[in-house]
């Protein structure tokens, strides 16, 4: 047995180091939070895309669209990645 077992972050660092350590997995912790949050939110809008009369939600933004992931904006996807091949080509 080594003289560190049982031994604490609060045993090895100071107060400040601690305060810092502890700060740092909150950051962590909230950065992950956020991350899940966002992934639930792509999940939800892909999921729902058009809502249920139909309408799509793709936006027009800074010179592209923003396609919603309705079966409309699946198929103009589509055909914008064949024009541009058409056009690279």
């Amino acid at each position: 047995m080594s003289d560190y077992d049982g031994m604490t972050n609060a045993d090895v660092m100071s107060y400040a180091e601690l305060a810092e350590y502890d700060r740092d997995a909150e950051y962590r912790l909230d950065a992950a939070d956020e991350e899940r949050a966002l992934e639930e939110e792509r999940a939800r809008a892909a999921g729902h895309g058009a809502d249920e009369d139909g309408d799509c939600f793709a936006e027009f933004i800074d010179g592209s669209w923003t396609y919603c992931g309705c079966p409309d904006c699946e198929q103009r996807e589509c055909d914008d990645a064949e024009f541009d091949e058409e056009a690279d080509g």
